[in-house]
């Protein structure tokens, strides 16, 4: 293959930078650009500042010839220059320990070369050490170790000669033979001899690193050790060796940070070795990490990024040693079945790392002070019966682990062997025994009957003779997922669903219900499964009284007691929604008073004659209705009602009278005193004529407290009259009632002797007028 070396050909390199400004340094680099074909001076040309082991563009700059740029001492640098009108000039990688004058010779020639062809191989990369030293204490100096073994194919090239892309043969018979695309034995060895003097004093690009935020510093210059090439294999090498020196942070634990630049270098494995007493905590990447706590290797060639990766370490603890033996939490064990020690709650501060486990742990199990058996293991499965225990004895179980560094954690604790179950002694409780009403101990009862809707209480009293209290469970279907834990425990039980108040909404709440039964059970259960038993079937007596719901209706509508009804009206009472919890409509017996007399008693009728009862002849006023129903169980409510019987609405006169103030009329004006009373709701007017001479007055209609009673009087002028006659005319709304009267009364004269006879003629007007005619002989008129 023929190469090209021209700008066009450089320009495809990276152009990363570490920092877009020039670095502080003491060392400075002053250039002179020179024509090489004529000798004479170029005025300016572009500089690239290239950090030879990475490759990493420290700045670019246009510079003057004579000018100076400064550089890390002590580092491999290289340049590249570039000017328009010339081949781009390149450097080999150099380490400038003091100020030096670099003389730029630009030509215009293009040169060709043939590359030699590296292949592949598949190499490792090397192995890094990174070892602290002694201790990583807070705020102090730490000491590290650095040790490096890298071997690479040779197809990668160096960053430290311009065109890794060749490869390294290619790049050594371009800088170091006769460019004849042959590799030399002698071209070789100037290679090697020209990489043993690089070396790196800037530990972010040696591949090394930062501690809580501090750049390590070296000892000496790190440079290569041995370098050496194995051109018929394929690779090549070398070795470093060098001790570091960084201040450690305030905090406790410790932060290793380790750049990453994609370099061929980050294709070793670095392994990091802690004192005795640190160890390696935490890593975001932790699929980075293999090892131990205290010696831990990062494949770092798996991360084809920039940065830095972080790690963190921090002083070594004992183990947090817990034991526990599975499905057993309290202080006892079964004598008799097997059982499972386990210790994999134990806890190392190094555990969550992603190391896997780092204890290790034994078992060990005693009685009386001697040790009776030993396993080495996390979880260990036992029958305690195959060591002779007695029952109702204490053995001793004891867990140590110990993790890489050699600190150890203890947990122990002592069982009791226990083979006995719970033994109950008595149950009192709020309910009656069926087979035996008279029996108080509910331990030696299969059937209860208890109270509806009550608090009921039932205390439960036992032995056991384990170190800790039995648990004690109480059950019951009545509430799906009802329990209590106590020995004195309160329950209330009621019907449940199936009672008459559930059918309301379907109309089928006049049946015979059966009582509520529902399980009730205790269960004491000591700690090694150990366990007494004891249910019951409970019968829930009906103790709910039977709910009354009357309503007093006018044909299908119901009327509000104490607006709606009026005198004469015909009412309904009704009490067909009424109904009990359990027994049948016709078991329950009714009693009705009204006003204190009894009108109905269902058990001496029927209750199709109870459920619906007409109220005739109610006064006007308040009345009172008293209604008891009683159920088969003895469950009485009664309920009053008061109501009121308004008059009725419309204008009903049932008494009027008339009488002359004076014993005697006179011819002239004569005082007639007026009474007249309204058993109708309604008010009126009323128009009074007699001998064509008519005056009016008002008059009141009947209220809850009684009559509208109305007493007037008006002034007549009179001429003498064998009979006198009087019209009455009462009017209300469209109601109109009419009366004639004839009266013949005595005038005062000087016979003064008159007999009275009153003859009435009355006529009615509602909306059309009757007449009626009356003959009284009554001094009065009155009617």
């Amino acid at each position: 293959m023929i190469i090209c070396l021209t700008i066009t050909i450089f320009s495809e390199i990276p152009m990363a930078k570490a920092n877009n400004n020039p670095l502080e340094s003491n060392i400075e680099i002053t250039f002179e650009l020179l024509n090489n074909e004529n000798g004479e001076t170029i005025d300016s040309a572009e500089i690239y500042v290239i950090e030879g082991w990475t490759g990493t563009i420290f700045y670019q700059k246009i510079i003057q010839s004579q000018e100076t740029i400064s550089i890390i001492p002590n580092h491999s640098f290289r340049f590249k220059l570039i000017h328009q009108d010339f081949e781009t000039w390149y450097s080999k990688s150099e380490v400038y320990s003091s100020s030096e004058s670099i003389t730029v010779n630009f030509t215009n020639g293009n040169e060709n070369y043939e590359n030699i062809t590296d292949n592949q191989v598949n190499n490792t990369g090397g192995e890094v050490e990174l070892e602290f030293l002694e201790h990583m204490s807070t705020n102090s100096n730490l000491n590290l170790s650095w040790n490096a073994k890298y071997n690479f194919s040779m197809h990668f090239g160096t960053n430290l000669l311009p065109f890794n892309f060749l490869g390294l043969s290619s790049q050594i018979d371009f800088w170091f033979g006769n460019k004849d695309s042959t590799l030399q034995i002698n071209e070789q060895e100037e290679f090697l001899n020209w990489f043993s003097k690089q070396g790196w004093s800037d530990s972010y690009y040696g591949g090394c690193c930062r501690i809580d935020g501090n750049f390590i510093k070296a000892d000496d210059l790190t440079g290569p050790l041995n370098p050496w090439i194995e051109s018929e294999l394929g690779i090549w090498g070398w070795n470093e060796t060098n001790y570091f020196s960084v201040k450690s942070g305030f905090t406790s634990g410790r932060l290793l940070e380790i750049p990453l630049q994609n370099d061929i270098r980050q294709l070793s494995k670095m392994t990091i070795i802690t004192p005795y007493e640190w160890e390696f905590r935490y890593t975001p990447n932790i699929d980075w990490i293999s090892g131990t706590p205290t010696k831990i290797t990062v494949n770092r060639s798996i991360s084809g990024i920039m940065g830095y990766f972080p790690i963190v370490f921090d002083k070594n603890t004992p183990p947090e040693v817990t034991g526990k033996i599975i499905d057993f939490q309290g202080t006892s064990l079964p004598l008799h079945q097997n059982i499972t020690l386990d210790a994999t709650s134990s806890v190392d501060s190094s555990h969550d790392i992603g190391l896997g486990m780092n204890l290790e742990c034994g078992w060990e199990i005693s009685q009386y002070g001697t040790k009776i058996e030993k396993k080495e293991s996390m979880l260990w499965s036992v029958n305690l019966s195959e060591f002779g225990f007695l029952p109702n004895s204490t053995v001793v179980t004891k867990l140590i682990c110990e993790d890489p560094q050699g600190l150890t954690g203890l947990w122990e604790k002592s069982w009791y062997l226990d083979i006995t179950s719970p033994e109950p002694i008595e149950i009192f409780g709020d309910a009656e025994c069926v087979e035996k009403p008279d029996l108080k101990n509910l331990l030696f009862c299969d059937n209860l009957l208890v109270k509806s809707s009550e608090v009921l209480e039932f205390n439960f009293t036992f032995l056991d003779d384990g170190p800790t209290s039995p648990l004690i469970s109480w059950k019951s279907n009545h509430i799906d997922g009802w329990f209590s834990e106590e020995s004195n425990m309160s329950v209330i039980f009621w019907q449940g669903q199936n009672t008459n108040i559930n059918f309301l909404s379907s109309g089928d709440f006049h049946q015979q219900r059966e009582l509520a039964m529902w399980d009730l059970n205790v269960t004491l259960l000591d700690e090694v499964g150990n366990n007494y038993f004891k249910s019951w079937n409970v019968t829930v007596l009906d103790r709910s009284a039977p709910r009354i719901i009357m309503k007093i209706l006018d044909g299908n509508e119901e009327l509000n007691l104490l607006n709606d009804i009026n005198f004469g009206d015909n009412v309904t009472l009704d009490i067909n929604s009424s109904f009990d919890n359990i027994d049948a409509i016709d078991k329950v017996n009714f009693i009705i008073k009204l006003n204190g007399n009894k009108i109905t008693n269902s058990n001496e009728t029927t209750w199709d004659q109870t459920k619906s009862l007409q109220l005739i002849n109610l006064d006007v006023g308040s009345h009172q209705l008293i209604i008891n129903a009683t159920d088969s169980s003895g469950n009485s409510v009664e309920n009053k009602y008061e109501f009121l019987v308004f008059p009725s609405n419309n204008l009903k006169i049932i008494d009027f009278q008339i009488s002359p103030s004076n014993e005697k009329l006179i011819v002239g004006k004569n005082d007639f005193d007026f009474s007249i009373t309204n058993s109708g709701s309604k008010s009126y007017d009323v128009i009074i004529c007699v001998q064509e001479q008519c005056l009016d007055s008002d008059g009141l209609g009947a209220t809850i407290d009684g009559h509208g009673y109305s007493n007037f009087s008006l002034t007549f002028n009179l001429n003498q009259s064998e009979f006198l006659d009087v019209n009455y005319k009462f009017k209300s709304d469209t109601d109109i009632i009419e009366y004639n009267v004839t009266y013949e009364f005595e005038f005062k004269n000087d016979k003064n002797n008159f007999a009275i006879i009153t003859t009435v003629s009355i006529s009615v007007f509602l909306v059309i007028i009757i007449t009626i005619r009356f003959i009284v002989s009554n001094r009065l008129g009155k009617i």
